[in-house]
């Protein structure tokens, strides 16, 4: 929207990371937690503060991109 280069690459970067990091691909769902080198700290899903800032971050992006691109 705002045609600032930077901003875009940003985002790929944040979706690129958390797709690569977050997401299970064996049995779906998020994890909620990295260690600092991007291993997962803990693998229980749905037993402890739900994962959901960033998929949903990511949503309202696509949401306006749509909208506005």
């Amino acid at each position: 929207m705002s045609g600032d280069q930077a901003l875009w690459q940003w985002y790929v970067k944040v979706h690129t990371y958390t797709f690569a990091h977050f997401s299970d691909p064996e049995y779906g769902g998020w994890f909620g937690y990295l260690r600092r080198d991007g291993t997962v700290s803990q693998s229980l899903k749905g037993a402890m503060k739900g994962f959901f800032h960033i998929p949903r971050a990511m949503l309202k992006c696509m949401q306006a991109l749509e909208r506005y691109g």
